[in-house]
């Protein structure tokens, strides 16, 4: 009986050490799908695209012009996480190279060539919207916009609509950036067209959303201020306050002092309660309510309660 007990332990040994083990990549290759090798293209935004490797967690992806073996310009040189990035060149003649990462080992570069010709027609081009990114809170009273840059394009018109797509703001600019304000809180989305002497781009747009108000202060319900808590664990419950912004959550932060700088646990939460484990003592506690743009609301009443 005791044989067959000890031959079985070391198979659970190898299994979960497999478990922690990770794969080696070194022998695989990363195919390069777009741009194809030799391949001419007329758009400035290129979209690079290459095989998934399984068991890789980064790539590493570089472009050059006009080549490794020959290289005047480092267009780009950066490790991301997906196989699959865009980002604008000038006309030119271009090499790129990607490599797959993972913990413990890489693959080799794989590269191929492909060139950018010059067209005077911005029809069949686009626009990428670099910032602010879509979907973005803000509390800020204005931003700076940016935006890819095409090499054929005279000027740029950018347009700032509200909720009802309503044109609140509109400029005209020569440049791939420009900073607007916001004329009230609520919902935004921000549009970008290029233009030249015969043709235009499609506009490309972003939402946003504007929120400067901060959360109203919460009422704290429980423990009651001096009150004296029995038992393993306190459960905490406030009152959240109007909020008329962006959907907010609750900072409950515990401390040894009335001044709430000796911290001694804090918890995030959507919900207006919390329970938690503290050990016996004097204990201050207040709730501070943050909202998605990054509005605070005043720190609630400080209350006070002694655990047993």
């Amino acid at each position: 009986m005791y044989k067959k007990i000890f031959s079985i332990l070391p198979l659970i040994v190898i299994f979960g050490c497999q478990d922690l083990l990770v794969a080696d990549i070194t022998g695989k290759e990363v195919e390069l799908y777009a741009p194809k090798n030799g391949a001419a293209i007329t758009a400035s935004n290129v979209t690079f695209w290459w095989s998934d490797i399984e068991d890789a967690t980064l790539y590493n992806i570089q472009v050059v012009s006009p080549s490794f073996d020959m290289a005047q310009v480092l267009w780009y040189d950066s490790i991301v996480p997906s196989n699959k990035i865009r980002f604008a060149l000038q006309p030119g003649q271009f090499e790129w190279r990607v490599k797959a990462i993972n913990d413990v080992s890489e693959t080799n570069f794989s590269s191929t060539s492909f060139r950018i010709d010059s067209t005077v027609d911005l029809t069949s081009q686009n626009i990428i919207l670099y910032s602010p990114y879509d979907g973005v809170y803000t509390n800020k009273d204005s931003l700076k916009f940016s935006w890819s840059e095409l090499y054929n394009a005279d000027f740029y018109t950018f347009s700032l609509k509200n909720a009802n797509q309503q044109i609140v703001v509109e400029k005209k600019v020569t440049t791939p950036f420009m900073t607007t304000s916001f004329p009230e809180d609520g919902s935004y989305s921000w549009w970008v067209k290029a233009h030249n002497e015969n043709t235009e781009t499609q506009e490309s747009g972003h939402k946003l959303y504007v929120d400067r108000i901060p959360p109203s202060e919460v009422s704290l319900k429980y423990p009651l201020n001096n009150e004296t808590i029995l038992g393993d664990s306190v459960t905490f419950k406030w009152t959240k306050g109007n909020d008329y912004g962006s959907n907010i959550h609750d900072s409950l932060v515990i401390a040894y002092d009335e001044d709430i700088y000796d911290v001694v646990k804090s918890f995030s939460t959507e919900d207006n309660n919390y329970t938690c484990y503290i050990d016996e003592g004097v204990y201050y506690w207040t709730v501070i309510s943050v909202d998605k743009a990054g509005n605070k609301s005043r720190k609630s009443t400080i209350f006070t309660f002694t655990k047993e």
